[in-house]
């Protein structure tokens, strides 16, 4: 880090190249190369493996390798439409998606599920039922898939 004139850090006008340890904004677009999976880009609650979420890409899927201390690891997206472009905020809505897995077993709970579903369905739904069938083998396995009245699971 330089040091400016009065001998302390460097002032907040100041520009590089690069992102210093302290943090900093990132004004460009930037990659990371996950070599197929050789090298995850990693976010951490301690600094650790024991409680991250690994994301890469291969030639097929992008992955995220949820892994807790916990007896459960669980990955959450939260779908935030602010509507302040024209709206002013009158249109404002939050959605989520769960992914609960437990006891080796995975479950998908979401606020609305749109489309023909199938899977062990419980809790409250409406709307074209007749979609849904009771099981849904993928392999050897029954997946369920749950529904709830708020999408917290």
């Amino acid at each position: 880090m330089k040091l400016g004139a009065s001998g302390g850090a460097a002032t907040y006008s100041h520009t590089h190249s690069y992102l210093p340890l302290s943090g900093g904004t990132l004004t460009g677009d930037t990659y990371h190369n996950s070599s197929t999976g050789i090298k995850k880009f990693y976010f951490t609650r301690t600094g650790g493996s024991a409680e991250s979420t690994a994301v890469w890409v291969d030639d097929t899927y992008t992955h995220f390798d949820v892994t807790n201390d916990e007896i459960t690891a669980n990955l959450e997206f939260t779908l935030h439409a602010t509507d302040t472009e024209t709206g002013n905020g009158a249109g404002d809505q939050t959605s989520h998606v769960y992914f609960n897995g437990s006891g080796g077993k995975s479950t998908v709970v979401a606020d609305y599920f749109t489309g023909a579903l199938t899977g062990n369905v419980t809790g409250n739904v409406s709307g074209s039922a007749a979609k849904l069938s009771n099981t849904s083998a993928i392999g050897s396995d029954v997946k369920p898939v749950f529904f709830t009245n708020n999408g917290v699971p």
